[in-house]
């Protein structure tokens, strides 16, 4: 993560102001909770395995798992 983006998600956080992360599971699910107005997206690692057809548990290959950030990306752009 560059310091721009870490920044950015830091500021996010402020005292009495509980910052809302909705979970996405795939680039679909991203672009519409960024659509939505969404400040920032989370996803858990089950979903994202759920979504590609694995289990849950590091079961994803190496090669399936490295372009998920970049279509997620992609997707709220």
């Amino acid at each position: 993560m560059n310091a721009s983006l870490r920044d950015r998600f830091a500021a996010l956080h402020r005292k009495g102001e509980p910052l809302l992360l909705y979970s996405i599971w795939d680039a679909g699910s991203a672009a519409a909770v960024a659509r939505a107005g969404a400040p920032a997206i989370a996803t858990g690692s089950h979903s994202l395995a759920g979504a590609l057809g694995f289990a849950d548990g590091e079961q994803i290959p190496h090669c399936n798992a490295t372009g998920l950030p970049l279509s997620q990306q992609a997707a709220c752009s």
